[in-house]
Parts: structure tokens; sequence; C-alpha cells
């Protein structure tokens, strides 16, 4: 077959002349280039498979048996755009040539009647699971299904059977897991004849196999010419097969006969082929430290049609790098009718260490190629794994070891204490406060199950796992907790310019609808049987949902609570529209992340508000600085701070006096300050024209060295969780 295209003319392909180039030369002695300084008559762009090669290069590369040499004479000089327009034309040339050349040419059998079928003969290839060595490991938490990733590389070897077996060896991620089931693809393992694993917890040693192997890249099924071939070179190439920084002691390296081993004949005639290897310790600089030590003769001897697989270890080895090479020592039986060609398949080392992995689960798999399992299928190795990990016990106060959980909780106090992640002392984590949350979500039944595979930092991980349960990371000082945005009856504190900061209140209010371009959310979740992206659409009852954000949701593997989540959401987004920033003094410290509060001011025309004077509680009246007016036909309730910056109230109240209220309800005044040491307390009072105003804290900010904080807030409102109970639609 041609293996060399010379292209005349880039821009009329019919031009093009092809030759063959011998394999086992270098480009530069076949195309008459013997040294680096050597020049074409005209200029010349050379191609190897489609990548362009600089001409130090041409001297170098040897041209192996399935490469496509191309030669591209440059009108015009060698400027950047010629050159470019060459290197796209090859590349459309080199497809057209895959697709239209002719099959390599094999040796004819003649009447294939008479010739018995060959046994199937499977392979196997391991790409369909993540390469990610050298990269950051997964973690996951709860129950998941996860297609783990190489924690080293794969490979093949032959049996004595003529079957070759995959050897995998898969991190399931960091910290101990459980695994309930392992998969090629959606079918049981169980369910291949040949197939088998073992889960390494760890920092235990992996034994089914060994997992530091590296398989030499240059060696891809190599065929071996025999002597009376003119292809055939004394030992041919010598490759390096041990990477640096690694030491081997053992050597495995496979071979074939591709097309069977026999001559045409009724029965049919057996042959035999014959090789031998050596190989040589070199050091990090690959400068050889011994001599070659040469293998005795090994042969195969066969009458079949089907190929013959074998593979051969070398051991007893010192440790260090080493060169391996391989020769055919019999002549090729070059008749039509025979099939006698020997392949070098691939070459292994066994390198020392790498059999334990410190903090990280391992699933090491075996699976023997056959006819449902082979490298065209669309088959990955994955599992369904549980997360163990240590657990705060709230009534012991110390954690329990190796305990199966899917609560969110467990799996933020895991990242929070980690070494690895967050490094956080316990001391430093309010558990028995997280221990109540923890409680609380497991009866509304809400878990967590999710693998990180990419890195993230522990906050945004940590804010991840909480938005499942509409929580965020709260850091008080040094103390860690997570706030959850659950409805709130009581205000925590109460703000208005008696105690603001002059001209420090803005106010953004959003007049049109939220989100207005959007009519509703498309929650995408996980669903836990097939762990495959799923959607549910989360609309107002006034809402189409023709056009919905789209917001994925990891960690949900529920439909309903993905629902009533992206409910919560979009009612967050139609009721929750006013932004409320001001300024206040340390007072501003009393209330957290996420608290209630109620904000009034006479801008917006927010209640009444002023400072208590005094209470007569057997009177039953209030005396304030800022008189009230009452509108007439309106209930009016009123709210008074108290001296922990919480709230008495609300409570109804009536004009008694011109600054005096009146009410009738039994009040508790007994944290309401009124002594020399303190302000008077401050009032609200609210009614339908003028109502009070519940905000909620959605960011903090100290100032001016800790003596002021801005608060920024939202409108507090009831109506953001009248979906949290609902379920999804059929």
């Amino acid at each position: 077959m041609n293996n060399l295209i010379h292209v005349v003319d880039p821009f009329d392909l019919d031009k093009n002349q092809y030759a063959y180039l011998e394999i086992g030369k270098t480009v530069g002695n076949q195309l008459g280039i013997e040294t680096e300084d050597a020049q074409f008559e005209v200029p010349t762009v050379v191609l190897i498979n489609g990548k362009p090669y600089l001409r130090e290069d041409w001297v170098k590369h040897v041209i192996k048996e399935r490469d496509i040499i191309t030669t591209v004479t440059v009108h015009g000089g060698l400027d950047p755009f010629t050159i470019i327009i060459a290197i796209v034309v090859v590349a459309l040339l080199l497809a057209a040539t895959v697709l239209l050349a002719p099959s390599p040419s094999v040796p004819s059998l003649g009447n294939t009647s008479s010739i018995p079928e060959a046994d199937p003969v499977f392979s196997i290839t391991g790409q369909q699971n993540k390469k990610k060595v050298g990269q950051s490991v997964e973690t996951g938490f709860g129950e998941f299904r996860h297609w783990p990733s190489y924690a080293a590389n794969p490979y093949n070897s032959f049996d004595g059977s003529n079957n070759e077996i995959l050897k995998a060896v898969l991190c399931v991620g960091e910290g101990k897991y459980d695994v309930s089931e392992v998969l090629i693809e959606d079918t049981p393992l169980a369910n291949f004849s040949g197939t088998n694993f073992v889960l390494y917890q760890p920092q235990a040693t992996v034994s089914l196999f060994h997992p530091n192997v590296e398989t030499a890249a240059e060696v891809d099924s190599v065929q071996l010419f025999a002597p009376n071939e003119p292809e055939h070179e004394s030992w041919g190439t010598s490759y390096v097969i041990t990477s640096v920084g690694n030491d081997t002691t053992k050597i495995e390296y496979d071979v074939q006969t591709p097309r069977g081993l026999f001559k045409q004949g009724d029965p049919l005639t057996s042959l035999t082929v014959n090789w031998k290897v050596r190989y040589r310790q070199i050091d990090d600089d690959g400068i050889p430290t011994t001599g070659w030590t040469e293998s005795a003769v090994q042969s195969i001897t066969a009458a079949t049609t089907t190929v013959q697989r074998k593979t051969y270890e070398i051991t007893g080895l010192t440790a260090g790098r080493y060169q391996f090479a391989a020769i055919r020592t019999d002549n090729k039986d070059t008749d039509t009718d025979a099939a006698h060609q020997l392949d070098l398949v691939r070459v292994k080392t066994y390198n020392t260490g790498g059999t334990t992995f410190e903090n990280q689960t391992i699933l090491a798999v075996t699976i023997t190629a056959n006819n449902r399992i082979n490298g065209n299928t669309r088959s990955r190795i994955n599992g369904r794994f549980k997360r163990r990990m240590e657990v705060y016990n709230e009534i012991t106060k110390v954690f329990d070891a190796d305990q199966l959980t899917r609560s969110p909780v467990d799996a933020i106090i895991s990242l929070l204490r980690e070494p690895q992640h967050g490094n956080i002392a316990d001391s430093s984590i309010l558990l028995d406060e997280l221990a109540t949350l923890r409680t609380d979500l497991s009866n509304e039944g809400i878990n967590y199950d999710w693998l990180f595979e990419t890195n993230a930092s522990v906050r945004d991980a940590i804010n991840s796992i909480a938005k499942t349960f509409n929580g965020k990371l709260i850091v008080d000082g040094t103390d860690f907790n997570i706030w959850r945005d659950v409805p709130q009856t009581v205000a925590k504190a109460m703000f208005q310019p008696n105690n603001m900061l002059d001209k420090s209140f803005m106010l953004e209010v959003s007049m049109e609808s939220a989100n207005d371009k959007f009519d509703g959310i498309e929650i995408e979740y996980t669903d836990y049987h097939d762990w495959l992206p799923r959607t549910v659409l989360c609309t107002m009852p006034d809402e189409s949902g023709d056009n919905p954000q789209r917001i994925r949701l990891e960690g949900v593997t529920d439909r309903t609570r993905a629902f009533r989540l992206g409910m919560r959401m979009r009612a967050g987004q139609r009721y929750e529209r006013d932004n409320i920033k001001f300024t206040t003094d340390i007072e501003g410290f009393l209330p957290c992340f996420g608290d209630r509060i109620v904000v009034s001011h006479d801008v917006p025309r927010w209640a009444q508000f002023g400072r208590v004077l005094s209470i007569d509680e057997d009177l039953k009246i209030i005396t304030v600085d800022n008189p009230v007016t009452f509108a007439g036909g309106e209930d009016h309730v009123m709210m008074i701070k108290n001296r922990t910056g919480g709230v008495v109230g609300p409570f109804a109240v009536t004009e008694a006096d011109w600054n005096k209220v009146a009410y009738t309800d039994a009040i508790d005044f007994s944290q309401v300050a009124f002594q020399n040491n303190f302000e008077n307390p401050l009032f609200q009072v609210g009614n339908v024209t003028q109502p009070l105003l519940p905000a909620k804290i959605i960011f903090m900010k100290s100032k001016s060295q800790g003596e002021q904080v801005e608060l920024i807030c939202t409108n507090y409102s009831d109506d953001v969780y009248q979906f949290d109970d609902d379920n999804p639609p059929a």
C-alpha cells in the first residue's frame, strides 16, 4: 500500500503523486534528506499522519506500518498563510484517504470455503472511565452512583486460554465507602462471566493484581518482521519502557499472531513463529548502565485460523529503568496460503510501590473480554457507593467512627473538620446546633447524595450542600454554623432613624414582576435510581412556564424535594423584591444573618416611630415622645424594642391622648428598660396605611473598626414559604 502522498499543487489534488516508503527507515532517509541541513529543491512542508514536522525531526522519525507521509510543495515561498492553506488542504486530503484508501494487502487464502472458521477472540479497553492521575480526588457524600476515575493506568494481559483481561484500579473517592453494586453501564458486573472486583479501604494493600504497571506507549501491535523480509532489522527499535522516577522489577510483554497460524490444507498444516527479546538497565538520562541480557528463543506452534495471544514475564530484575527490544528469528512463510505473522502487542513494566492509597477507597476490577464485553461496546465500570465518615453524637459529645450517613449536615461538618479541607477545630464548630438541624432535616426526609469531582473552595462546597435545604454557611467571629431560611414569627431587632446613621438609609424597589423575562423555574436534579438528570417545572399559579429560568441543584435526588426548592426560589423572586440598606452602631451585631427584623423610616412611610417615655401597666397607657396619628377605621399595632435588642409585640393599641396610646392585652414588659444607663426604648406603630415592615438580613459588614455595622436586608414575606409542602405536578 502506498504511504507517501506528494501534493504538487494544494489547489489541484488531481496532480497528487503516490509512492511507497520503506517501513523501518527514517522519513529523511526515504526522502533523500539525510541530514538536518539538507534541503528540498523547492520549499516543501512535510506532514506525518497530518501533523507538520520540522526538518530536524525528518531524520529522526522511523516510518511505521500505518504512517502516512505527506509532502506539500509550497509555491510562492514559505509565508505563514500559504503554509496554513497547505496544512488545511492536507487535513482534508488525509480524511479522504482514511475513507477511500484500500484495505492493507493480506495474503490470499484461496478457496476460503475449505478453511475452518476462526474462534471468536475479543479485546477490551479501559477508555470509558476517566484518567485523572495526578488531579484532584473526588469526594462523595450520602449514596450515589459513580463512574470512578483511574487511580492508576489500566493495563491488559493475555491469560493462558487466549483471553484478554483488563485490570483497572479505580478511585471511588476520598475517605471510606461501601459498595452495594458494581455495574458495566446498567448491567451488574456479576452477570458477566470472567469478572471480579475487590473494594479496598484507605491504606489497605491492593492485592487482586499489581496496580503500579506502566505500558510503553511506543509499542502498539508492532509487527516483528522475519529475516527473509526486506523490512527486517537486527533487533529493530530499542524501547525505553520505564519512565523517569520509576523502578521496574518485572517486565511483561504480549505477542500475537493476528491472522492465526497455519498453512492452508485439509487439514490445516501447523506453522511455528520464533522470537527473542533482550533488555538492559538505563539511568534517568537514558544512558545504559548494564549490557544487554538476551532471552532464550520463544515460540508458538499452531494450526488454526484463530489469533494466538500470549503473555510472557521477565522476573527477578534489579530495580531500575529498562530498555527492551524484540526480534523474530525464523523465516516467514510468504506463500499466499499461509498465515505466519507475529506482532509485539505491548510491553509493560511492574514498578515498585503504588500498592496502597493513603486516604482513598479503591475499586480493583478484572474483566475478561468476551462477546458481551469488548472495546467496541459503550460499557463503563460504575457502581453504587455509600459514604462512611465520623458522625457527631450529640449525646456522648464525641464523633462515632465509620458511620453510614446521607445527612447534608454530616457532609458539612466533614468538610469543615477534615485537615485537607477546612481544618477547623471542633471547638469552633457549633456541633450541638448542627446536630439539632440534622434531626430536623432527617424528620423532613432531606438527604444529600452527591460527588464533588472538581476543585471548589470549602465555602462554595458547603453552600452548595446547604442550598438543598435553603441554608447558608455563617461565620460569626470564630464560630461556624449553618443558617436555614424557615418561616419566622418573631422579630429579632428593630431599626428606625433613631438608631440609624444619618443619610445611610437606601431603598431599592423592583416595580416590575420578578425576573420578568422568565415565567417560572426549571430545576434540574439527579434521579436517585439511574443517576440521570431529570427536570421539574416550578411555576406560580399565573405562569405558563413557556420560558423558565434553568437552575441545576447538586445533591438533590428526589423530584418532590427539587420541586419545593424551585418553588421557594420562584416565590422569593416574586415576593422579596425590596433591597434595604442602612448603617447602625454596634447594636447591629445583635441580630444574625437571616434574622427577621422590623424597619421603619419616614421616607417610604413605613410605620410611625419614636421613643417610649413610660409605661403605666396599671392603667395600660404608654407615653411616647412622638405623637401617633391614628387613621380612622384602621387597626393599629405597636412594637417596642427591649433591652437585649429584641422586640416586644406586636400588640393592638388605640389612641388615648395627644402623646399616649392604650393597650388591652396582657403584655410582658419586664425586658423593657427605663434606667438612667439605658436609652429610652424605641417603638413603632403600624397600620394598613403605614404598615410595619418586616425585613430579613441578607448581608452584614463591619465598619469603622467594628464600631458600626452596615446591614443589607430584603423585605420579609410569609408568601415565600407557601409552597413548602406542595407536591410536583404529575
